[in-house]
């Protein structure tokens, strides 16, 4: 008996078939494609993420443009008011500077005209109330949409962490696999000569 045919098989390695080779490599590029997937699900989650969170910017500037429309709106009218008021303070004392004078010259009857104030339209001061909780809703979603797209941000490179790490073991695995064969065939030549 020849001693170089007696081997130990406990202490060989396993030497794989092509057969189980390429299984190896199939399930490899399966894993390698399911990850590849879960970076693109991913990527398509954040773009999704970043989307919402421009349309939330968008929508703040609205509301910020708005409110400060509002607010100009607001304070013309406020002077409007303003205006108004004075005009009317001097209607009322020249009434009754008239009412004097007429009371001079007719101690008989005083006469007072009634005044209707009008008051400046309620519309306008309820608009820049609005105004201002749209934008504070409009600031909350945008706060929110940030924060998704930071959570999705992050979720991304944890997948892509775990992707590149899965790459780097199904690779040493393929060498490992494809060392294997071809030592296997070196010993297979070896003990047929």
């Amino acid at each position: 008996m020849d001693g170089a045919t007696n081997v130990n098989p406990s202490n060989a390695p396993h030497v794989l078939t092509s057969r189980e080779e390429k299984k190896v490599e199939r399930s490899i590029a399966k894993e390698a494609t399911v990850a590849e997937k879960q970076v693109a699900q991913v990527g398509k989650t954040l773009k999704s993420a970043e989307k919402d969170e421009g349309k939330a910017e968008k929508a703040t500037q609205k509301a910020q443009r708005a409110r400060e429309k509002a607010v100009k709106q607001e304070h013309r009218s406020a002077q409007a008011l303003t205006d108004a008021q004075h005009k009317h303070d001097l209607a009322v004392a020249d009434e009754k500077k008239a009412a004097n004078d007429l009371s001079v010259c007719n101690s008989r009857t005083t006469c007072r005209p009634s005044r209707t104030h009008q008051s400046p339209p309620i519309n306008r001061i309820l608009a820049s109330s609005r105004c201002r909780w749209l934008l504070q809703m409009c600031q909350r979603l945008l706060q929110e949409a940030h924060q998704t797209v930071e959570g999705r941000r992050t979720e991304l490179e944890q997948v892509q962490r775990k992707k590149d790490s899965g790459d780097v073991a199904r690779a040493e695995r393929l060498r490992q696999a494809q060392r294997g064969t071809a030592s296997g065939a070196a010993q297979t030549e070896s003990n047929n000569m």
